[in-house]
């Protein structure tokens, strides 16, 4: 993934990958239903994730994006769909989040990545003027 991140001159790129990362939950918090997963089945995304110097940029809106839409007992529900981002698109894009949107007609629900590149603000200038002390 590195050659992924850099430019030609070696200069890191902001990046992000999103979507359905298909039998991915990071922990059983983000699992509804059915049977507890063994973390060693959520290990090998969960290195992935550390080994690329990667974040989660979370979520606001329903915790679950996939349900397989059965009734009662067997129903189960998981958070599949997510976004992945490096540290640079942290810092150019920090208001950025991901927004899970309401179920539709699929077992996922549609999710909508929101960045806006950061505002810079500068420090204005003080300067500091003698003659304000000389008249009170």
């Amino acid at each position: 993934m590195e050659g992924f991140i850099c430019d030609s001159k070696g200069y890191y790129r902001p990046v992000g990958a999103y979507g359905g990362f298909q039998l991915c939950v990071l922990s059983n918090k983000e699992k509804w239903g059915g049977g507890e997963k063994a973390k060693w089945e959520m290990a090998d995304f969960r290195d992935f994730i550390e080994d690329n110097g990667l974040i989660d940029v979370g979520y606001v809106g329903h915790p679950f994006t996939w349900n397989n839409r059965r009734g009662g007992r067997a129903n189960v529900k998981e958070r599949l769909d997510r976004a992945l981002v490096n540290e640079r698109w942290r810092v150019e894009f920090e208001s950025g989040f991901l927004k899970h949107l309401g179920p539709g007609g699929s077992d996922h629900c549609p999710i909508f990545l929101q960045h806006k590149e950061a505002t810079r603000t500068t420090k204005k200038r003080f300067i500091f003027d003698s003659r304000w002390i000389d008249n009170p």
